[in-house]
């Protein structure tokens, strides 16, 4: 591998933006025996001492999660790369003649330029009695995946971002891919079979009417066009309705076309859907008498 590169078995994910994050690694190379001289982030489940009360932490293999903007401190430190593999952070460790960086600019620079924008820190080592497997190419692999879902809570406020896209206002996207409702007649067949009507029967009373005078029921999961026919059972016609909306439901006053209250009583209430088919409901209602002296 390249010098200062590794390989990781994972990634990190910004939930915020999407993007992916570099992560760097490190390792403890007093810690030779314990996998910390070898370039790999293979941690031991030596979680205790390793030596003398130094902490052994498997290795002491960190992970640095880096984040990708650091706009509020422009003028002191440069923004982090969007992910390279790590590749910007190297260069930032070398001199103009691509050699790395030694002594006290060494350590200035990856304080500045590197370890700056490192948003999360986390050791790792294994549970006691695992160890890491290898794959054919001799790169360590955890026994287990492992997945961390690191979230923050954030005050509703200007946060500084790079394309402003909404005045520095939190901004969220999302699709309904997932949920949209299909538009297809075979399912419209299919739906017409929910068409129903609420409440039934009705008992001098629903949940729809506001003061005494009112008499409602609803006629719900209707499709966008349809003809509903109201008759009584022996085939006399009481009312025709005709819906043409985007609305799924639709309100019946319990009044005959001439806007008379209808009797108590057994009615069949036909949906004709065109294309779609037709639906038949059988209906019972029982009227109250009209209080007027109640009110």
């Amino acid at each position: 591998n390249e010098i200062g590169r590794t390989w990781f078995p994972g990634y990190a994910i910004n939930v915020e933006t999407g993007q992916r994050l570099n992560i760097i690694l490190g390792e403890d190379s007093y810690q030779g025996t314990n996998n910390g001289r070898d370039l790999k982030w293979n941690p031991t489940d030596q979680g205790g001492n390793f030596s003398s009360g130094y902490a052994g932490w498997g290795g002491r293999h960190f992970v640095y999660v880096m984040d990708t903007d650091s706009s509020h401190l422009k003028t002191l430190y440069p923004d982090g790369p969007a992910y390279d593999g790590g590749g910007t952070y190297i260069s930032r460790l070398k001199d103009p003649a691509g050699n790395f960086l030694t002594g006290d600019n060494y350590y200035r620079e990856l304080n500045q330029q590197v370890l700056y924008h490192a948003m999360w820190v986390i050791p790792t080592y294994l549970a006691p009695g695992y160890e890491m497997e290898y794959n054919e190419n001799g790169m360590p692999v955890p026994p287990t995946e492992v997945k961390f879902r690191i979230r923050v809570k954030k005050p509703y406020q200007y946060f500084v971002t790079n394309d402003n896209k909404n005045n520095h206002n939190p901004r969220y996207t999302f699709n309904t891919n997932a949920i949209f409702a299909e538009y297809d007649q075979e399912f419209g067949k299919q739906a017409l079979e929910t068409v129903r009507v609420v409440p039934n029967p009705y008992f001098a009373y629903s949940e729809y009417e506001n003061n005494p005078v009112e008499n409602k029921v609803k006629l719900t999961n209707l499709p966008q066009s349809c003809n509903i026919s109201i008759y009584t059972t022996d085939g006399s016609l009481v009312r025709r309705i005709i819906k043409d909306d985007q609305s799924t439901e639709l309100t019946w006053d319990l009044k005959n076309n001439a806007k008379v209250p209808i009797a108590s009583g057994t009615y069949l209430i036909h949906v004709d859907a065109g294309e779609l088919g037709e639906k038949v409901i059988k209906w019972m209602g029982i009227m109250r008498e009209l209080d007027l002296d109640s009110f």
